[in-house]
């Protein structure tokens, strides 16, 4: 399975199509007046909800038909086309320090191509719809226009196998996005492909102001790499489990600390945040 993810404002939307999953939706109907009381995402029936709509559906063409995540670690080529490839080496290495330690999953730079399974482009306004059609084919090059950045995502029977990231970097800064693109792009390439203005706080919600990740963020990522989670499983069969982790979150208090959890990363503190 093939599917495209982007960053920026102004990109088209599949709202409506919701998969109405009876268990769901009973647990929603449910969920107790108290918990009104505490920040909606941070509500069991919320974070469900988020996580099917990130994780299950897709920003471009139909949505998922099986959960999509890594199962062999992420090996990442940067392939610079403009300058400043320390500074944005540097930016990516923290980030993905940061996603290796809430998923438990690795995510390394290697040195070439061959060694990649994900491959980071940092190219220039001017070139990318000619990168995007070289890179991930004619319908990512339709989409340029109205995204500051893409990815595309390949898997095989729900495991990720190859993504590709195009951040064009003159457009980012001129958008104060170039660090919002390293962390959504790499991001949704661990298996959450889709974006939502119904997501929030998130980096997966263009009319956010979130630049890094949420605590929001961290609990989608954190049911997604749960080892219970298989690559593969329906929908049907993920929203059940993923009803249960979040249970278990709520439990363990991992829910209360996920805002501060998140606000770990290096790129926080790089960021004065």
């Amino acid at each position: 399975m093939e599917s495209l993810c982007a960053g920026g404002d102004a990109k088209y939307r599949h709202a409506g199509r919701y998969l109405h999953y009876g268990l769901w939706l009973l647990w929603l109907w449910t969920c107790p007046a108290g918990s009104d009381e505490r920040v909606r995402w941070q509500q069991p029936a919320e974070i469900l909800r988020s996580f099917h709509e990130i994780a299950l559906r897709t920003e471009y063409g139909p949505d998922a038909k099986v959960l999509q995540k890594w199962t062999s670690p992420v090996n990442i080529w940067l392939d610079h086309r403009v300058g400043d490839a320390d500074k944005h080496a540097m930016l990516v290495r923290m980030h993905i320090e940061h996603l290796a330690a809430i998923t438990g999953h690795p995510l390394r730079l290697v040195n070439s191509p061959a060694e990649a399974n994900m491959k980071l482009i940092f190219s220039r306004n001017d070139q990318f719809f000619r990168d995007a059609r070289n890179e991930m084919g004619v319908q990512a090059a339709g989409i340029v226009r109205s995204s500051t950045c893409i990815c595309s995502l390949k898997s095989v029977q729900g495991s990720l196998v190859k993504a590709t990231i195009i951040i064009p970097v003159d457009r980012a800064r001129a958008q104060r996005k170039l660090v919002a693109c390293i962390v959504e792009e790499i991001t949704q390439a661990m298996g959450l492909p889709n974006d939502s203005d119904s997501v929030y706080p998130s980096i997966f919600n263009d009319r956010s102001t979130d630049q890094l990740l949420s605590g929001l963020d961290y609990l989608l990522l954190r049911i997604l790499y749960d080892p219970r989670m298989h690559a593969g499983m329906p929908p049907g069969a993920a929203m059940a489990l993923a009803q249960t982790i979040i249970g278990e979150m709520q439990v363990q208090g991992t829910i209360g600390a996920a805002a501060r959890l998140a606000r770990s990363g290096a790129l926080y503190r790089l960021l004065g945040l």
